[in-house]
């Protein structure tokens, strides 16, 4: 049977248990939250735009700040570049989906970030960051300049993870590529 101080810890260390787990929360949500950008806020923010198809999508990690980082390369052949120096194939190399949190007891949790992901054989019109020091970047704004390219009838259009909400496009959704893409080359020769 346990003593009365140990009994009175228990409720203690389970209660610092949880209180560590929820201001690990908080921050890593507040962390993951991106402000909204519009059409001439992806642009600004963007070191590169273009068009392109992912040709390979490889798993690693990277030796970093004394500790290691998941990444994702990609490699993607480019179909139209709508600002920065051209190329015809570009490599981005990007966080990787973080690994789940083992806590003590062997629960596992999940951190909540909602990184971009490019599928292989898809295509995509990007709006990527400039190389970080140690060589990585990502889609500006998260999804919000992550654009998957469908056919749609005799057309093809251009949808962001958000449905284009906020974009300042005269509608949400879908948006023809050609008028995105013609919009996008105004605002660089701004």
């Amino acid at each position: 049977m346990m003593s009365s101080p140990e009994l009175r810890r228990t409720p203690l260390r389970w209660f610092s248990r949880l209180a560590a787990s929820l201001a690990l929360a908080c921050c890593l949500a507040e962390a993951s939250s991106v402000r909204q950008l519009d059409l001439s806020g992806l642009c600004k923010n963007a070191h590169l735009i273009y068009r392109g198809t992912v040709l390979e999508a490889k798993e690693s990690t990277l030796n970093a700040g004394g500790g290691t980082i998941p990444i994702v390369t990609y490699r993607i052949q480019v179909k139209e570049m709508l600002a920065g120096k051209a190329a015809e194939v570009i490599e981005m190399r990007s966080v990787g989906k973080p690994k789940p949190v083992i806590q003590p007891g062997g629960a596992r949790w999940n951190p909540p970030l909602d990184l971009p992901e490019l599928s292989e054989g898809k295509e995509y019109l990007l709006f990527t960051t400039r190389p970080s020091r140690i060589g990585l970047s990502t889609v500006v704004g998260l999804g919000q300049g992550l654009f998957s390219i469908q056919p749609l009838g005799n057309k093809e259009v251009a949808v962001n993870r958000i449905n284009n909400v906020g974009l300042g496009l005269p509608v949400v959704g879908p948006i023809e590529y050609r008028d995105l893409a013609n919009r996008i080359r105004t605002l660089k020769a701004q």
